[in-house]
């Protein structure tokens, strides 16, 4: 079924085509591939060339006045670490774009933005935890924690040194406190399982880095949160029980997508309370254990790194 009429444009109309949307990211089969590759993949010519170019041109036409600053300083006790950048959850074209990711895990819970960085703007490293407050279609509130982060790159040409480069701090082949890079690539994704260690440098040029980023959400508290002390690490036995929960439910999760017999529309959620957390930081010393942006939402959908803000998406769009 096509959504809108036909003055839409054509990359739009692929969008919003759910039958050809959802065939199409069934192929990649984001899921099944972070498992075979140990918790991340890059997932290259992830969408036809005329979508690509398309949500690029959606992004670069989104006014300067409309991009939300998330920069914030580093509060282990705020579950914040030292990142900058600008994103967007509510722009003219990013609704379609946004449902299309939402694809990756049917009929899930998800929090989705467009970002833009710029000379400067980094992310320090961190592993992605965090707790979200998400009201359901029903009222009901619940808590949920990032499961699963996508990460959509729209950036040609792009160099190692002009920065915002992605670095997994967890990558197995590579030396410790050094990570492998992931220089940002046209058209691909990065997606990993959460927590992972990971950041982004910092941004050397003016020239904008364009991406589509956010995570998938799951019911519940899946791990504990970083909050400054030894406690909060979840050490010894409550870290292993949590581990262990967090393995059955991804199997639970892989036995129920396989029963699937097509793709479901997303589920949608609306933002609500504060959540708990901006992200997952961990310890400097703790950097060979566990990127990507988090951000909460400001009431009017301005998005910020710091403080306790509703979550930035939580439902379809």
């Amino acid at each position: 079924m096509v959504r809108g009429g036909g003055k839409e444009p054509p990359y739009q109309r692929w969008l919003n085509n759910y039958e050809i949307a959802s065939s199409w990211i069934a192929k990649h089969d984001v899921e099944r591939a972070v498992e075979a590759n140990g918790g991340l993949v890059r997932i290259k010519n992830f969408l036809p060339e005329h979508v690509a170019e398309g949500i690029l041109k959606t992004l670069e036409g989104v006014p300067d006045e409309n991009w939300n600053d998330t920069s914030a300083t580093t509060d282990y006790r705020q579950n914040n670490i030292s990142h900058s950048f600008s994103s967007v959850k509510h722009a003219k074209g990013l609704q379609s774009i946004v449902r299309f990711f939402s694809l990756v895990r049917p009929g899930a819970l998800h929090a989705f933005s467009a970002a833009k960085y710029v000379k400067s703007d980094h992310i320090a490293p961190h592993d992605d935890r965090a707790y979200t407050q998400v009201q359901l279609d029903t009222g009901r509130i619940i808590t949920t924690s990032r499961s699963l982060a996508v990460i959509y790159y729209l950036t040609r040409d792009w160099r190692e040194e002009y920065g915002g480069v992605l670095v997994d701090l967890e990558a197995p082949a590579a030396p410790p406190r050094v990570g492998a890079r992931y220089v940002p690539m046209w058209n691909s994704v990065v997606a990993f399982r959460v927590p992972r260690y990971h950041a982004v440098t910092e941004m050397t040029t003016e020239r904008p880095r364009y991406s589509i980023f956010g995570w998938f959400l799951e019911p519940g508290k899946l791990y504990p949160l970083y909050r400054g002390d030894e406690d909060s690490q979840g050490g010894g036995q409550q870290q292993q029980q949590l581990k262990e929960q967090q393995q059955l439910r991804e199997q639970q999760q892989q036995r129920k997508r396989k029963a699937l017999p097509q793709p479901q529309e997303p589920q949608s959620a609306a933002p609500t309370a504060p959540s708990d957390s901006q992200g997952g930081p961990q310890p400097p010393a703790a950097a060979q254990q566990r990127e990507h942006p988090r951000q909460q939402r400001q009431p009017g959908g301005a998005a910020s790194g710091g403080g306790r803000q509703a979550p930035s998406a939580v439902g379809a769009e």
